[in-house]
């Protein structure tokens, strides 16, 4: 009864924001952007919010249009869809004057605005892990977390920093027979829990004030940091400054799926990721140009080791690469930019929703499964 009274709360508030958007909703200028969004049968609010702030960030003016079941469902920091700048409410008469617009459809079938020319239609596929999608379709990048997007933070220049960190803890495990057996690779508990009983010389501060005094002290040789959630978390304000201090971030998977919101954050503030999954990006990384590569433990041992002695000229290398991979490959503006120039009409995009995209490879599984035995 409580879960449903919070719900029903939120429910109400959002309809109040849509309300409001839908009154301060005006007439697309010229020289913007259109996006007209239709969303349909779709409750994974954050990421729901993830794909439609991907091309908000990429300058597009947002109206929302036969999507109310999403928007009345929006929970949490998912809200935030409400605060995009240029949001809106589609209604035709503040489309008059416009050209075309492009459109995004997820779950939306063959639905569109009547009347209007259409330049580009997106079409939303959340079968990610499909391992033989069609060739023409186009990826959008795993992006920042919307906890993230509201605490930007741009690293000082030039500024020194220590060599690797470790954030995590040794008890969180949710889908080992998807990272273990279908995806290859190791849990994020279990290679913490390695690094944290081997002999590495970890700093471990004990909570954030100690991690706080650590970073401010004046850096007379990198040191590596280990710090476990459990004791000490990092406020989501201060995550990216915390990134920016290291040279290298150890990016493991995800609860349930390789991709993982930190790793983006780490690049996405110069920090080389030291992973085992740079492959399930599209491009995959490169070890040694975007990324260090391990293939296991005995390998990550050896690599911290390397990376304490590592020439400074090959970091800078390194870094170098992270932030063009970044720049090029995830960066909204150039993404989408990049989209607006494929000749095609229609493009079909694969999005990763985590839950909904992983509900469609356990199916997949289990009919393989079910063939494997009637044969």
């Amino acid at each position: 009864m409580h879960t449903r009274w919070i719900l029903l709360r939120e429910s109400l508030r959002n309809i109040a924001d849509i309300v409001d958007i839908y009154r301060s909703t005006s007439q697309p200028k010229p020289s913007e952007h259109c996006l007209v969004v239709c969303i349909r049968d779709f409750r994974h609010g954050r990421y729901g919010y993830l794909l439609v702030s991907y091309f908000s960030q990429a300058g597009y003016c947002v109206y929302f249009y036969r999507s109310l079941s999403f928007l009345t469902r929006l929970y949490g920091y998912d809200r935030a869809v409400f605060q995009m700048p240029g949001v809106g409410i589609f209604r035709r008469s503040l489309f008059r004057d416009v050209e075309s617009v492009d459109f995004l459809g997820l779950n939306a079938g063959d639905i569109q605005p009547s009347g209007l020319r259409i330049g580009k239609r997106f079409v939303i596929d959340l079968d990610y892990f499909n391992p033989a999608p069609l060739p023409a379709m186009l990826r959008i990048p795993y992006h920042i977390h919307p906890l993230m997007q509201q605490h930007p933070f741009k690293p000082e220049p030039g500024r020194l920093r220590h060599r690797i960190l470790m954030y995590g803890q040794p008890d969180l495990e949710w889908a080992p027979e998807l990272i273990r057996d279908h995806f290859g690779l190791l849990p994020r508990s279990e290679v913490f829990s390695h690094l944290s009983s081997g002999t590495f010389d970890w700093v471990r501060p004990a909570d954030f004030a100690a991690l706080e005094r650590f970073l401010v002290d004046p850096i007379d040789h990198p040191k590596a940091c280990l710090i476990d959630s459990r004791t000490c978390w990092i406020p989501a304000e201060q995550w990216l400054k915390v990134l920016s201090v290291f040279d290298f971030f150890i990016a493991t998977p995800g609860v349930s799926m390789p991709h993982s919101h930190n790793m983006i954050e780490a690049m996405s503030v110069g920090t080389i990721p030291v992973t085992q999954y740079g492959r399930y990006l599209y491009p995959p990384l490169t070890n040694r140009r975007d990324c260090i590569a391990f293939s296991d433990l005995v390998d990550l041992d050896r690599i911290l080791d390397e990376l304490m002695m590592m020439d400074p000229e090959e970091i800078v290398y390194l870094r170098s690469g992270v932030t063009n991979y970044f720049s090029n490959h995830i960066e909204p503006q150039q993404v989408v930019e990049r989209w607006r120039a494929v000749e095609a009409k229609e493009l079909h995009m694969l999005f990763n929703a985590e839950e909904a995209s992983l509900a469609l490879l356990r199916k997949r599984l289990r009919e393989r499964s079910s063939q494997d035995i009637i044969q």
